[in-house]
């Protein structure tokens, strides 16, 4: 596909997905270039095509406007929904991504499409010796439970707090509450911060249970494309925000799902900024923050936070163990509403295996852990990488992640991923296509893969099955 094919391609889905209405001002050719990180010229030249196929009204000294009379056919917009032109849209999670989500418990399946890491990396066996000996302590001292609060064991909060060092941040104890997991703690900001019929700003692709916590609550969503290549880009951001009526963004800058990728530092910077000028709150999912491949920390937005408007949500799920379901939460300036939300919805969250994992982390063997944990996974993301440049069949394309597990990968142009997961389901692969993780079914050639599992005979048979899938479900 050509650059200016590329710009038109975007204008489209802004079109078809109502991001751009019949008379509203496109981004300026300068804009667009810093989006698309394509040159002014290769710019001027798509938006020339689009004014003249009648999508764009070209106004002297004012800019490119979308024709009031403007629709998008069937031919302009591949693999993806029928127009809506709605300013945001409604959520609905499909039967596929269902069945998906109840593959994980299928331990038949390869989970390449599992949300956590494989449960070989864990120390299960040594937490659960901390666990049984509180539990024994706890028998005998019965009444005396000194951390029954809203926010959680304070020693647990002080394990958080020295952790934080390590990505520049200063935080202390009291600005920390403990949830049961992360998505708790992502439901607890939409509750504290939303209502019904509001607009949220999520990436696309994004990680798909997040898309089951706005679809209960009856939120819209407007979405901001995550580049492989670059992760957020602040002018689109920007765009967005000054477009719509936004209450509230879910973002996931450090170590992406399902890309991997990571945002550079001084954009990270910049959407902090904006959003502060805006008075806007970002949810920011750091459930991944803690396992970059390199020897430093990808920037947070909690790390350029000066007003508090970042609620910066943490997960012990994908660094010790999901069975445990223990998470927290940085809320900045809504602590209180927070830790109230957090009284009337669930005051107790796991209190023993808050303790088991303060001792753990006291002991400093987490520590120790975690950098072994980030170095298998970096030398198991490294095979698969390896692998798939092997069984991909030409047309694909995959770039390399900053940290985390996951692999978003690009198939040919005319690669049905819906059908292939349909395909590879039967076939004793779970494969989660590229639609599942946007709420307007995008990504159509695009599928996402967890690379955490060891690389056995079998694994490596499961994987090379879907380079075939691709191949089969491209012509």
């Amino acid at each position: 596909m050509k650059r200016c094919d590329g710009v038109v391609r975007l204008v489209h889905q802004w079109i078809e997905n109502g991001t751009l209405t019949p008379g509203c001002k496109a981004p300026s050719v300068r804009q667009m270039s810093r989006i698309t990180g394509y040159s002014m010229s290769t710019v001027h030249n798509a938006y020339g095509m689009l004014e003249s196929a009648g999508v764009f009204v070209a106004q002297p000294r004012s800019g490119f406007y979308i024709d009031k009379l403007t629709h998008v056919s069937e031919e302009c917009v591949p693999t993806q929904r029928e127009a809506n032109l709605d300013e945001a849209k409604e959520i609905s999670i499909d039967t596929l991504t269902l069945r998906l989500f109840a593959s994980w418990s299928n331990s038949e399946l390869q989970h390449f499409g599992a949300v956590y890491a494989s449960g070989d990396l864990f120390p299960v066996d040594e937490l659960n010796r901390h666990f049984r000996r509180i539990l024994r302590c706890s028998s005998s001292k019965r009444g005396q439970n000194h951390s029954m609060t809203a926010q959680g064991h304070l020693a647990l909060r002080e394990a958080i707090v020295r952790r934080y060092v390590e990505h520049g941040i200063a935080i202390s104890p009291a600005e920390i509450v403990l949830t049961a997991g992360g998505m708790q703690g992502i439901n607890l900001c939409l509750n504290v911060l939303t209502k019904p019929g509001d607009t949220v700003l999520i990436e696309s692709p994004s990680m798909f249970p997040i898309f089951t916590a706005l679809e209960h609550r009856g939120l819209r969503a407007v979405e901001i494309s995550y580049s492989p290549e670059r992760g957020l880009d602040p002018d689109e951001f920007e765009y967005l925000i000054d477009r719509h009526n936004v209450r509230a963004c879910v973002l996931m800058p450090t170590h992406h799902f399902p890309t991997g990728v990571s945002t550079p530092p001084d954009a990270v910077r910049r959407i902090v900024q904006m959003a502060a000028k805006r008075n806007l709150p970002i949810i920011e999912n750091g459930g991944y923050m803690d396992l970059h491949y390199g020897s430093h920390c990808a920037s947070t937005l909690k790390r350029f936070d000066e007003a508090g408007l970042v609620l910066q949500i943490g997960s012990f799920s994908n660094t010790l163990a999901p069975g445990y379901g223990i998470g927290w939460l940085v809320p900045g300036r809504f602590l209180e509403q927070i830790i109230l939300m957090k009284f009337a919805s669930n005051l107790i969250s796991g209190d023993v295996f808050q303790r088991a994992i303060a001792e753990y982390m006291q002991s400093g063997s987490f520590d120790r852990h975690l950098r072994a944990l980030r170095r298998r996974l970096h030398a198991r993301m490294s095979e698969g990488l390896q692998l798939l440049s092997e069984y991909l069949p030409p047309g694909c394309r995959f770039h390399t992640p900053s940290g985390g597990f996951m692999c978003w990968v690009e198939g040919p142009s005319n690669f049905d991923a819906v059908a292939a997961s349909r395909a590879a389901l039967r076939r004793g692969v779970g494969l989660p296509p590229g639609p599942v993780f946007s709420v307007r079914e995008a990504f159509g050639n695009f599928v996402g893969l967890n690379f955490s599992f060891a690389w056995d005979n079998y694994a490596r048979i499961r994987l090379k099955v879907i380079g075939d899938l691709i191949a089969a479900h491209s012509r």
